[in-house]
């Protein structure tokens, strides 16, 4: 638990220049791409954007998943694509 959820803040009552930045470059991009694309367009535009702004982050990262016994690694890419194809 962070900082500001230990104190019963949001991120944003932080003013973390950083969240600002984050958002603000997502913003930017749904401004310009609009609604209504797929989620991959928006990672990528993200990264670009990111990029471009000089704001550190990671693609597809690994993450620990657990069903009790059971611990394996995935990305959200892999989720998504599970989700998808089970609907």
């Amino acid at each position: 638990m962070g900082r500001a959820a230990a104190l019963g803040m949001s991120i944003l009552e932080t003013n973390d220049p950083r969240t600002y930045s984050i958002i603000g470059a997502a913003m930017e991009v749904h401004m310009r791409r609009g609604p209504g694309f797929h989620e991959t367009v928006y990672r990528d535009c993200c990264a670009i954007e990111f990029a471009e702004r000089g704001i550190p982050y990671v693609t597809e990262a690994l993450f620990p998943c657990s069903t009790g016994a059971i611990v394996w690694a995935t990305t959200t890419e892999r989720i998504s694509s599970a989700t998808t194809k089970s609907s």
